[in-house]
Protein backbone atom coordinates (compact mmCIF):
# COMPACT_ATOMS: atom_id res chain seq x y z
CA UNK A 1 0.00 0.00 0.00
CA UNK A 2 1.12 3.55 -0.69
CA UNK A 3 -0.05 4.56 2.77
CA UNK A 4 -1.49 3.12 5.96
CA UNK A 5 -3.30 5.48 8.34
CA UNK A 6 -4.07 4.93 11.99
CA UNK A 7 -4.84 6.90 15.13
CA UNK A 8 -2.27 6.25 17.89
CA UNK A 9 1.54 6.22 18.17
CA UNK A 10 1.43 2.60 19.36
CA UNK A 11 -0.44 1.51 16.23
CA UNK A 12 1.90 3.53 14.01
CA UNK A 13 4.81 1.60 15.51
CA UNK A 14 3.09 -1.73 14.98
CA UNK A 15 1.95 -0.96 11.43
CA UNK A 16 5.41 0.23 10.41
CA UNK A 17 6.64 -3.31 11.07
CA UNK A 18 4.65 -4.24 7.94
CA UNK A 19 4.62 -0.98 5.96
CA UNK A 20 6.96 1.98 6.55
CA UNK A 21 4.44 4.30 4.88
CA UNK A 22 2.32 4.58 8.02
CA UNK A 23 0.81 7.86 9.18
CA UNK A 24 -1.26 9.00 12.15
CA UNK A 25 -4.44 11.09 12.08
CA UNK A 26 -5.88 12.70 15.17
CA UNK A 27 -9.41 11.78 16.26
CA UNK A 28 -12.00 14.37 15.35
CA UNK A 29 -15.09 15.45 17.28
CA UNK A 30 -18.11 17.41 16.09
CA UNK A 31 -18.97 20.17 18.62
CA UNK A 32 -22.59 19.97 17.46
CA UNK A 33 -22.90 16.85 19.62
CA UNK A 34 -23.41 19.11 22.63
CA UNK A 35 -26.40 20.76 20.96
CA UNK A 36 -28.23 17.43 20.70
CA UNK A 37 -28.87 17.45 24.44
CA UNK A 38 -32.37 18.34 25.62
CA UNK A 39 -32.45 21.08 28.29
CA UNK A 40 -33.40 20.39 31.88
CA UNK A 41 -32.99 17.50 34.28
CA UNK A 42 -35.67 15.63 36.24
CA UNK A 43 -33.66 15.95 39.46
CA UNK A 44 -31.38 19.00 39.54
CA UNK A 45 -29.56 17.66 42.61
CA UNK A 46 -28.60 14.39 40.96
CA UNK A 47 -24.94 13.68 40.13
CA UNK A 48 -24.76 11.48 37.05
CA UNK A 49 -21.67 9.30 36.61
CA UNK A 50 -21.32 7.40 33.35
CA UNK A 51 -19.54 4.47 31.75
CA UNK A 52 -20.06 3.45 28.11
CA UNK A 53 -18.52 0.59 26.16
CA UNK A 54 -18.88 -2.85 24.63
CA UNK A 55 -18.29 -6.33 25.99
CA UNK A 56 -14.70 -6.07 24.75
CA UNK A 57 -14.21 -3.92 27.86
CA UNK A 58 -15.41 -6.57 30.32
CA UNK A 59 -12.10 -6.61 32.20
CA UNK A 60 -11.97 -2.80 32.17
CA UNK A 61 -15.48 -2.48 33.60
CA UNK A 62 -14.61 -4.94 36.35
CA UNK A 63 -12.12 -2.40 37.73
CA UNK A 64 -14.96 -0.12 38.85
CA UNK A 65 -17.63 -2.66 39.80
CA UNK A 66 -16.95 -2.66 43.54
CA UNK A 67 -16.13 1.03 43.75
CA UNK A 68 -19.40 2.06 42.09
CA UNK A 69 -21.30 0.24 44.81
CA UNK A 70 -19.25 1.98 47.52
CA UNK A 71 -19.97 5.36 45.90
CA UNK A 72 -23.70 4.64 45.69
CA UNK A 73 -23.94 3.90 49.41
CA UNK A 74 -21.86 6.92 50.43
CA UNK A 75 -23.47 9.52 48.15
CA UNK A 76 -27.30 9.35 47.98
CA UNK A 77 -27.42 11.93 45.16
CA UNK A 78 -25.29 9.84 42.79
CA UNK A 79 -26.80 7.82 39.97
CA UNK A 80 -24.70 5.62 37.68
CA UNK A 81 -25.42 5.54 33.96
CA UNK A 82 -24.29 2.56 31.85
CA UNK A 83 -24.66 2.29 28.09
CA UNK A 84 -23.80 -0.75 25.98
CA UNK A 85 -22.10 -3.22 28.29
CA UNK A 86 -22.24 -2.96 32.08
CA UNK A 87 -20.26 -4.04 35.17
CA UNK A 88 -20.82 -7.71 36.07
CA UNK A 89 -22.95 -7.15 39.18
CA UNK A 90 -25.15 -4.33 37.84
CA UNK A 91 -28.45 -6.24 37.89
CA UNK A 92 -27.73 -8.25 41.05
CA UNK A 93 -26.22 -5.81 43.54
CA UNK A 94 -27.03 -2.26 42.45
CA UNK A 95 -30.02 -0.83 44.35
CA UNK A 96 -33.14 -0.02 42.34
CA UNK A 97 -33.39 3.60 41.30
CA UNK A 98 -29.66 4.26 41.60
CA UNK A 99 -28.65 3.36 38.07
CA UNK A 100 -29.83 3.64 34.49
CA UNK A 101 -28.92 1.13 31.81
CA UNK A 102 -29.25 1.67 28.07
CA UNK A 103 -28.63 -1.02 25.49
CA UNK A 104 -26.73 -0.58 22.25
CA UNK A 105 -28.24 1.76 19.65
CA UNK A 106 -27.71 2.12 15.89
CA UNK A 107 -24.60 4.08 14.93
CA UNK A 108 -26.57 7.01 13.54
CA UNK A 109 -28.43 7.37 16.87
CA UNK A 110 -25.38 7.09 19.12
CA UNK A 111 -24.48 10.75 19.62
CA UNK A 112 -28.03 11.92 20.17
CA UNK A 113 -28.50 9.22 22.82
CA UNK A 114 -25.09 9.86 24.35
CA UNK A 115 -25.63 13.63 24.65
CA UNK A 116 -28.94 13.06 26.42
CA UNK A 117 -27.39 10.88 29.11
CA UNK A 118 -26.70 14.28 30.72
CA UNK A 119 -23.40 13.29 32.32
CA UNK A 120 -21.51 15.06 35.11
CA UNK A 121 -18.58 12.64 35.40
CA UNK A 122 -17.35 10.07 32.88
CA UNK A 123 -15.33 7.01 33.91
CA UNK A 124 -12.64 5.40 31.74
CA UNK A 125 -11.24 2.34 33.56
CA UNK A 126 -8.57 0.54 31.53
CA UNK A 127 -6.45 -2.48 32.34
CA UNK A 128 -2.77 -2.32 31.38
CA UNK A 129 -2.93 -4.29 28.12
CA UNK A 130 -1.84 -3.81 24.47
CA UNK A 131 -5.50 -3.53 23.45
CA UNK A 132 -5.76 -0.37 25.54
CA UNK A 133 -2.31 0.93 24.61
CA UNK A 134 -3.55 0.98 21.02
CA UNK A 135 -6.73 2.91 21.84
CA UNK A 136 -7.17 6.64 21.42
CA UNK A 137 -8.57 8.86 24.18
CA UNK A 138 -11.97 8.75 22.47
CA UNK A 139 -13.94 8.38 25.69
CA UNK A 140 -12.29 11.49 27.11
CA UNK A 141 -13.07 13.37 23.90
CA UNK A 142 -16.74 12.35 23.98
CA UNK A 143 -17.20 13.14 27.66
CA UNK A 144 -15.42 16.48 27.25
CA UNK A 145 -17.48 17.69 24.30
CA UNK A 146 -20.61 17.42 26.46
CA UNK A 147 -18.78 19.21 29.31
CA UNK A 148 -18.46 16.21 31.60
CA UNK A 149 -15.35 15.73 33.73
CA UNK A 150 -13.34 12.57 33.05
CA UNK A 151 -11.69 10.16 35.48
CA UNK A 152 -9.43 7.65 33.75
CA UNK A 153 -6.83 4.98 34.31
CA UNK A 154 -3.21 6.12 33.88
CA UNK A 155 -2.83 3.88 30.84
CA UNK A 156 -1.71 4.40 27.24
CA UNK A 157 -2.50 7.69 25.56
CA UNK A 158 -4.30 9.04 28.62
CA UNK A 159 -0.88 9.61 30.17
CA UNK A 160 -0.08 12.17 27.46
CA UNK A 161 -3.09 14.42 28.04
CA UNK A 162 -2.57 17.78 29.81
CA UNK A 163 -2.82 17.22 33.55
CA UNK A 164 -5.42 19.95 34.06
CA UNK A 165 -8.07 18.51 31.70
CA UNK A 166 -8.48 15.04 33.21
CA UNK A 167 -8.25 13.25 36.55
CA UNK A 168 -6.06 10.15 36.45
CA UNK A 169 -6.44 7.52 39.16
CA UNK A 170 -3.12 7.25 41.05
CA UNK A 171 -3.32 3.49 41.62
CA UNK A 172 -5.29 1.84 38.85
CA UNK A 173 -5.71 -1.54 40.56
CA UNK A 174 -6.78 -0.11 43.90
CA UNK A 175 -10.50 0.14 44.67
CA UNK A 176 -9.66 2.70 47.35
CA UNK A 177 -7.75 4.85 44.87
CA UNK A 178 -10.69 4.84 42.47
CA UNK A 179 -13.05 5.57 45.36
CA UNK A 180 -11.02 8.56 46.55
CA UNK A 181 -10.66 9.99 43.04
CA UNK A 182 -14.37 9.73 42.26
CA UNK A 183 -15.25 11.12 45.70
CA UNK A 184 -12.99 14.11 45.08
CA UNK A 185 -14.87 15.11 41.92
CA UNK A 186 -18.27 14.48 43.49
CA UNK A 187 -17.49 16.77 46.42
CA UNK A 188 -15.52 19.47 44.61
CA UNK A 189 -18.25 20.78 42.32
CA UNK A 190 -16.40 23.96 41.37
CA UNK A 191 -13.16 22.12 40.64
CA UNK A 192 -15.05 19.57 38.56
CA UNK A 193 -16.70 22.27 36.48
CA UNK A 194 -13.43 24.14 35.94
CA UNK A 195 -11.72 20.96 34.76
CA UNK A 196 -14.58 20.00 32.44
CA UNK A 197 -14.52 23.46 30.83
CA UNK A 198 -10.77 23.22 30.30
CA UNK A 199 -11.30 19.82 28.71
CA UNK A 200 -14.04 21.19 26.44
CA UNK A 201 -11.75 24.00 25.25
CA UNK A 202 -8.93 21.52 24.73
CA UNK A 203 -11.12 19.38 22.48
CA UNK A 204 -12.14 22.42 20.43
CA UNK A 205 -8.49 23.38 20.06
CA UNK A 206 -7.08 19.94 19.19
CA UNK A 207 -9.92 17.79 17.80
CA UNK A 208 -12.62 19.99 16.25
CA UNK A 209 -13.72 18.33 13.01
CA UNK A 210 -14.46 21.72 11.47
CA UNK A 211 -10.82 22.73 11.90
CA UNK A 212 -8.91 19.54 11.23
CA UNK A 213 -10.88 17.59 8.63
CA UNK A 214 -8.87 19.41 5.97
CA UNK A 215 -5.67 17.78 7.24
CA UNK A 216 -6.99 14.45 6.03
CA UNK A 217 -8.16 15.83 2.74
CA UNK A 218 -4.82 17.47 2.08
CA UNK A 219 -2.98 14.27 2.97
CA UNK A 220 -4.90 12.21 0.44
CA UNK A 221 -4.62 14.85 -2.26
CA UNK A 222 -0.87 14.99 -1.70
CA UNK A 223 -0.66 11.20 -1.74
CA UNK A 224 -2.63 11.06 -4.99
CA UNK A 225 -0.31 13.65 -6.49
CA UNK A 226 2.79 11.73 -5.45
CA UNK A 227 1.48 8.46 -6.89
CA UNK A 228 0.04 9.78 -10.16
CA UNK A 229 2.24 12.78 -10.87
CA UNK A 230 -0.82 15.06 -10.82
CA UNK A 231 -0.56 18.27 -8.83
CA UNK A 232 -3.52 18.87 -6.55
CA UNK A 233 -4.24 21.42 -3.88
CA UNK A 234 -7.20 22.31 -1.72
CA UNK A 235 -8.30 25.94 -1.51
CA UNK A 236 -11.08 26.70 0.98
CA UNK A 237 -12.10 23.07 0.87
CA UNK A 238 -12.45 23.00 -2.93
CA UNK A 239 -10.33 20.87 -5.19
CA UNK A 240 -8.13 22.51 -7.81
CA UNK A 241 -6.22 20.41 -10.30
CA UNK A 242 -3.43 21.10 -12.75
CA UNK A 243 -1.72 18.59 -14.99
Amino acid sequence: AHAVTTSTPYLVQKCKEFNPNTFMFRNLVDPEIANLRSPGRDDSNEIRICWTGTAHHHDDAALIDEVCLKIIYKYPRVKFIFMGYHPPSLFTKYPTGRYEYYNFVPVDAWYSCFANLDIDIGLVPLIDHPFNWAKTCRKFQEFSIVSAATIASPIGNYLDLPKDVIELVPNNLSTQSWFETISKLIEDVEGRQIMSQRAYKYILKEHDINTFIYERGQFYYDLFAAVTGTERTIIYGKECQTT
